[in-house]
């Protein structure tokens, strides 16, 4: 019976030959597999799975430069050296994988969706470009964003509470178990490299600095809060427990649509603008509704309502609310809806025309 040690050299070498065809193929089903495998962003024994990630991440981390300093001589670990970059980058293509799919459904507008593109550079870049992550600063940062985007939406799920303070404990838990893990690799690195580790906690402070900034330009997404469905309708029925919406029938080709993009506005009429949004369970937060009009004499949006509303969590499909404004002059329109925090959750665009009674609309049915 071959022994252990002979199936893991075999593995290690089949891996070295074959891994510029292993990697972008692993990569693609791996993040197939997690768009389709992932549940709710609260699903616990889904998040605990992920903090192991990180740890087991950091252990490795730590192993890898035990080992490299020469404080691990003999043993697995020496004889097996290789795997520990490699269990590195599986921990963190895992981790960031995640958390592509879960601020991508958080994300609205331009500032967040670039948000997303750094994840998404990061992801690519701890599949394809594992060689150059060996150094000291690029393994510290790939670790720091991995535990900074994971802790500020898990932290919420703790405190039951949005905003900055939440968002100020999960990034200062990511910075502490950064420099806990800089701090033990200074104890047991060469003195040579001490420099450069004190390098890197600076650099994991500013890294830190500039990610509250972000928060502040509302750059990042607003997680966990998820915007499901958001469409504008003429009429709104509640039956049972689902809501019947009607809105003008869109054009054949057009046959995604669940929302007109034209609404036909007879006097009389309320327009309704309907939003389900995801929250996780026991959150309780409020939502705002931004009614703009689009001034061609200003060249610019002008705000000409705001509503709002509580929101509870717990519903997969989403807490179901609405603004209505009755009053409406012709034009291009938009409603912007938003956190407390005014961390934008999403943003639709229609066109109001104003139109007789005797004009036929045709409208469709939609429940909710």
């Amino acid at each position: 019976m071959k022994s252990v040690s002979t199936y893991v050299k075999k593995t290690t070498r089949w891996y070295t030959r074959y891994q510029n065809v292993i990697s972008p193929v692993s990569f693609l089903l791996g993040f197939v597999w997690d768009a389709f495998s992932s549940k709710r962003i609260d699903a616990m024994d889904q998040n605990y799975l992920l903090m192991g990630y990180l740890l087991i991440a950091g252990i490795l981390l730590l192993l890898l430069h035990a080992v490299k300093a020469e404080k691990i001589k003999t043993g697995f670990w020496v004889t097996y050296q290789k795997l520990l970059p490699l269990g590195f980058h599986f921990c963190l293509g895992n981790l960031y994988s995640n958390h592509v799919y879960f601020y991508f459904q958080s994300a609205a507008g331009f500032k967040s969706l670039v948000f997303i593109a750094g994840l998404m550079v990061l992801l690519l870049a701890n599949e394809f470009y594992k060689e150059r992550i060996h150094q000291f600063y690029l393994q510290f940062v790939m670790f720091f964003l991995a535990a900074f985007s994971f802790f500020i939406f898990f932290v919420p799920l703790f405190t039951r509470e949005l905003g900055y303070r939440s968002f100020l404990i999960g990034g200062c838990i990511s910075l502490a178990f950064t420099m806990m893990l800089i701090s033990a690799v200074a104890l047991i690195a060469r003195a040579r490299y001490r420099k450069l580790l004190i390098k890197s906690a600076g650099l994991m402070i500013v890294i830190y600095g500039v990610m509250n900034i972000f928060y502040f330009a509302r750059w990042i997404p607003p997680v966990p809060l998820a915007l499901r469905h958001v469409g504008i309708y003429h009429t709104m029925k509640k039956k049972d427990q689902r809501y019947e919406l009607q809105y003008e029938k869109a054009e054949a080709w057009e046959f995604w649509r669940t929302s007109g993009d034209v609404y036909h506005w007879q006097p009389g009429d309320t327009v309704i603008c309907f939003a389900a949004i995801f929250a996780p369970t026991e959150i309780h937060t409020t939502i705002h509704y931004q009614w703009e009009q689009y001034l061609e004499d200003r060249n610019a949006w002008v705000m000409q309502d705001h509503q709002s509303h509580t929101l509870q969590g717990g519903r997969d499909a989403g807490y179901r609310g609405y603004s209505r404004k009755g009053v409406i002059s012709p034009g291009a329109w938009r409603v912007e809806i938003t956190t407390e925090e005014g961390l934008l959750m999403g943003s639709l665009n229609f066109r109001v025309e104003q139109v007789t009674k005797e004009f036929e609309r045709k409208l469709e049915t939609i429940e909710w």
